[in-house]
């Protein structure tokens, strides 16, 4: 081959390489871009999310309050004097101090269950629309109130002479 020809070659396979060369350096480029706008858009949505997780604990506050108001309400509604129902009228005074063991929770909403269905004289339609109410949400919310009051008992224990 002439020197010539070695010399177009060579500038050929330059120029083959430097467009292979821009052409990945492109594909760099829009990748890197892409690459940057998904951690951007995670970003956004990770402010997102902390924004929601907050609004979330604004409103759980004032929802658990409603909640343990609907509850005593609850509690006074079912409350009745006869001896039948002294067993659930102890577990309904447990849950309103929020002294009462998951156990005793467990109890107290099989008693609530049963006076759902009790179709007896002593037992209006409206306490049986209140205690299936009470049996359906207690235990979630009354267990967390649980976990909650002795999470504080644990940080802020009784003194001698508060007990």
């Amino acid at each position: 081959m002439s020197e010539q020809a070695t010399t177009i070659l060579f500038i050929i396979i330059g120029l083959l390489v430097t467009i292979i060369l821009a052409l990945a350096g492109f594909a760099f480029r829009i990748w890197m871009r892409s690459s940057q706008q998904k951690i951007e858009l995670s970003n956004k949505n990770s402010e997102e999310i902390e924004k929601m997780k907050a609004r979330i604990a604004e409103l759980e506050f004032p929802v658990k309050l409603l909640w343990a108001n609907k509850q005593r309400e609850f509690s006074e509604a079912l409350h009745h004097p006869h001896a039948k129902d002294h067993e659930m009228d102890e577990l309904l005074e447990k849950l309103n101090k929020i002294d009462i063991t998951p156990d005793e929770v467990d109890r107290l909403k099989v008693l609530l269950l049963a006076r759902s269905k009790d179709m007896s004289d002593d037992v209006s339609e409206e306490e049986r629309i209140i205690a299936a109410r009470m049996a359906g949400v207690m235990n979630e919310t009354v267990l967390e109130q649980l976990r909650n009051l002795r999470a504080m008992q644990e940080h802020f224990p009784k003194t001698k002479e508060q007990s």
